[in-house]
């Protein structure tokens, strides 16, 4: 029984050998060669379409193109947030308020650099006080 199986899986192999082409030398090297070109391809298309778009709009100003790279480029986020202390979510109003004393604390003689002293005294000296600057609409 044995000797027949063997001679059965002989002779698959060998009808195997003369049907099914092997993969010689030749045709791996061409595989290659054309994995190596379309790799080189693929690059300079790469190149070319980020040319284009940096290219596209001329009159756009570099901080335009830069936002738009950044823009094209980046993934977007989910928008967070701004929590108070307590850790409640801030109404736009209250939002804009905290933003407003982050960026732009109260102007105060102890807490103004050298140079912003200096501006308070003259603003002091001329009489103006903050209820007669220019407000903004």
């Amino acid at each position: 029984m044995e000797t027949i199986l063997q001679a059965y899986t002989d002779a698959i192999h060998e009808a195997c050998i003369v049907t099914i082409p092997g993969v010689g030398i030749r045709k791996s090297k061409i595989v290659h060669l054309g994995k190596k070109k379309y790799q080189q391809r693929t690059e300079e298309a790469q190149t070319k379409r980020w040319k284009e778009f940096c290219a596209a709009k001329e009159r756009d100003t570099m901080w335009e193109k830069i936002f738009r790279v950044i823009g094209k480029t980046e993934k977007r986020s989910e928008e967070i947030l701004l929590r108070n202390e307590n850790g409640e979510i801030l109404i736009p109003s209250q939002a804009a308020e905290l933003l407003a004393q982050m960026f732009y604390p109260d102007d105060t003689m102890t807490s103004n650099h050298l140079s912003h002293t200096g501006s308070n005294y003259k603003i002091e000296e001329s009489g103006l006080v903050k209820d007669d600057l220019p407000s903004l609409p």
